[in-house]
């Protein structure tokens, strides 16, 4: 499988440099041996660039095709590193690299670097983020204790995804609800998610049968439901069930010709509140 990694790289401080930044770059070796990219991406300042990346290509013998160095135009504004980092996620992508296949290490270069990659990973919804940690001496990781800490941010991507699903479906939009809980649900195998995505896709499924006016299989998911409105199931169940449906149907039709409306679909409404004035006419 092919792999891209981004590494953000400092030059670390103390009084001892040479140990500081010879630390510096076994930490990120570790990283790139474990991780074992097709490619690598150094995102770099002008003195890591001439200090730092050296003792890294030393130290793992990475040719000239495998890697490339990027360096950033202000290290010390989160801001400007998020937009670096994104616009260089953006040039992976347009590279063949999906957000699956992508890693950002950000153990090293000042916290705004660090920051602001990961921010930006977060964002373009990479796959992994990864941090090598170790046993600390002088506040210089000792070498042979590095071991990258590995950290999948899909929940806070869910978590934002989420509030996309609840401001779509609001406006009715079920089945783009959908697709974004079947994306999710590709990414994530935990259980609780699971649950939580499955509950809200079966909400959606429910509420996208209605508005197409398959009252009954409606009906079937949002019986099955929890917390949805009484009101709700109360109306869609007399709407199915109910020997006298007609005057169900046409408040349904009108409820629905007023969401067309309010969608912009003048036709589908105006198509609507004629199948209504019929019914009412017959």
């Amino acid at each position: 499988m092919k792999k891209v990694l981004l590494i953000t790289v400092g030059t670390g401080v103390g009084k001892d440099r040479d140990k500081v930044v010879d630390s510096l770059a076994s930490g990120i070796t570790v990283s790139i041996k474990v991780h074992n990219p097709s490619k690598t991406v150094f995102i770099v300042t002008e003195e890591s660039e001439r200090d730092t990346i050296p003792k890294i290509l030393e130290k793992t013998g990475l040719g000239k095709e495998d890697y490339e160095i990027k360096r950033i135009s202000n290290m010390e504004n989160i801001e400007s590193v998020y937009n670096e980092s994104i616009a260089l996620l953006s040039e992976l992508a347009g590279e063949g690299f999906s957000p699956e296949e992508m890693v950002v290490d950000y153990t090293t270069g000042t916290k705004a670097m660090s920051a602001g990659a990961a921010i930006a990973a977060v964002a373009f919804e990479v796959e992994t983020l990864s941090y090598v940690s170790g046993k600390r001496e002088g506040g210089v990781v000792v070498y042979g204790t590095e071991r990258p800490i590995l950290i999948r941010p899909y929940k806070v991507m869910v978590d934002s995804k989420l509030k996309t699903i609840a401001s779509l479906f609001n406006i009715n939009q079920f089945n783009a609800c959908i697709e974004i809980i079947k994306q999710l649900k590709k990414k994530t195998g935990e259980s609780q998610i699971q649950h939580k995505l499955s509950y809200y896709e079966d909400l959606c499924k429910g509420y996208s049968y209605w508005d197409k006016f398959a009252h009954s299989k409606g009906a079937d998911i949002l019986s099955k439901i929890k917390n949805i409105p009484s009101k709700n199931k109360k109306f869609l169940g007399r709407l199915s069930n109910s020997d006298e449906k007609e005057p169900f149907y046409i408040a349904d039709l009108l409820n629905n010709a007023e969401r067309r409306f309010k969608e912009g679909k003048y036709d589908d409404a105006m198509m609507l509140w004629q199948g209504c004035t019929e019914l009412l006419n017959s």
